[in-house]
């Protein structure tokens, strides 16, 4: 982090708390301009920034403070974040709090909150105010599916909903983890080639918007017509990592318009994405007057830039053809694929889960090393995020087939096999050979089947 110029988070957290407490005048100046401190999903809060915003109210307790939050959402525990109780906040902050709850939900039908309810750590009945309130909407759980035919089922999920009529941002798939979602993110996107996906990929450039070369190959591999505003943005930072951080002064004329001027009179050369990058990196830099031979910072730079390009080409076993290179940098839109915790804050019409297994959820780490009530609490909150995020439809998978490295079968998480709930159900009937658009789905609700969607 010092070669990159980089600080963590925390370590600015700790020298911002010695700074207000040690340096008195600091804390009198922030207070005398603050009116209003006001914290969202306060459950995330960790104990430093409790105490930073304390000194500032201890200060000055004309200070209104203002904390919202939900306490059987605080699944960033294990990273920190703290749920104070009413009392611990007034003690924290020597003031007084008045304690409200808020129990209406505007999102959901009443069916998806009575279902995720069931997960909170403390009882409160949650009334649905939405439009769609009375809404049955469709809740499954699966427990008996196999892996290998996983995605395949939820690929038709997808298709289905979309036939209803749902837009494709509005519909989400999430598990508990990247490394599950890579997968089915790879399968989907060949089962389903004209639905469009917001989708994690393994690309040849990882994204890191702090490195010059990065930023270099977003503007190379980018249409020049477009987004011209995002692209002027993208050559002016380019300008100020090259002149601040590498030290290398500019001619005068170099301004984002010239950057963007060399960067349009590159034109692909070699349909190896590897070897255009590199030809184009190189007459770039010659085009703003950089040699380099001479700058050995910044060639250093370049040269670990491509080595760790080639290794995940390697890695990964990934083309390097030119397209596969500018799917880096598209704008990604459609159908939300992300993890439990990624989503968390946001809503969806439908919402497809998939991994509910001990070990995954909760974590092994959880299941070792805490006490049972302690995993318990951690699950419930981590499945009432996930299900809270449906406003309609929820579609959940305990999959078959995964094991541990010792080859033990992981389980349905424990939380919701205890669960007594009269689930809909889905049921896939093959009419005919094995491909994927000759499956037709039958949803069954309370018993009474309906023929949905020929997915031919």
């Amino acid at each position: 982090m010092l070669v990159k110029k980089e600080i963590d988070f925390n370590d600015i957290l700790s020298i911002s708390f010695d700074l207000v407490n040690n340096k008195k005048f600091i804390v009198e100046n922030i207070s005398g301009i603050i009116r209003t401190i006001l914290v969202d999903e306060y459950q995330d809060t960790n104990e430093l920034q409790y105490k930073i915003l304390s000194s500032i109210v201890m200060a000055d307790k004309k200070i209104q403070v203002t904390l919202v939050g939900d306490t059987d959402q605080a699944i960033y525990g294990g990273l920190g974040g703290v749920a104070k109780s009413c009392d611990e906040l007034q003690r924290e902050f020597g003031i007084k709090f008045q304690e409200g709850k808020l129990d209406g939900c505007y999102r959901t039908t009443q069916r998806i909150v009575d279902y995720y309810s069931n997960f909170q750590l403390k009882s409160m009945k949650i009334q649905a105010v939405s439009d769609i309130k009375d809404k049955m909407g469709c809740l499954v759980y699966d427990n008996t599916i196999s892996k290998s035919k996983l995605f395949e089922k939820i690929a038709y999920i997808v298709k289905n909903e979309l036939s209803k009529g749902i837009p494709d941002n509005e519909i989400c798939i999430i598990a508990p983890q990247w490394w599950l979602l890579f997968p089915l993110s790879k399968k989907i996107k060949e089962l389903l080639p004209d639905v469009k996906f917001d989708a994690p990929d393994i690309t040849p450039i990882k994204y890191d918007p702090m490195n010059v070369f990065y930023l270099i190959s977003k503007l190379l591999f980018t249409e020049s017509g477009k987004s011209i505003k995002l692209r002027k943005r993208v050559a002016n930072e380019i300008i100020e990592i090259l002149t601040e951080e590498y030290k290398i002064c500019l001619s005068e004329k170099i301004d984002p318009y010239k950057v963007l001027k060399v960067i349009n009179s590159i034109s692909p050369t070699n349909e190896n994405g590897i070897v255009y990058l590199q030809e184009a990196i190189t007459k770039f830099l010659t085009g703003l007057g950089i040699n380099l031979t001479v700058e050995a910072y910044l060639n250093k730079a370049y040269e670990d830039f491509m080595e760790r390009v080639k290794d995940r080409v390697k890695k990964n076993y990934l083309s390097t053809d030119i397209d596969v290179f500018k799917q880096c940098f598209k704008e990604k839109r459609g159908v939300v694929i992300n993890t439990f915790h990624g989503v968390k804050g946001e809503e969806y019409t439908t919402v497809i889960a998939f991994g509910i297994l001990n070990g995954y959820i909760p974590h092994w780490d959880i299941i070792i090393n805490k006490p049972l009530d302690y995993r318990k609490d951690e699950t419930k909150k981590l499945l009432y995020v996930v299900c809270s995020r449906a406003k309609e439809n929820l579609y959940l998978f305990s999959e078959q087939g995964r094991t541990t490295q010792r080859g033990k079968t992981l389980l349905p998480t424990d939380e919701i096999v205890e669960l007594k709930y009269e689930y809909d159900s889905i049921k896939e009937i093959r009419e005919s050979g094995s491909d994927f658009n000759n499956y037709k789905i039958v949803d069954e609700y309370e018993g009474m089947g309906k023929d949905l969607r020929n997915m031919k």
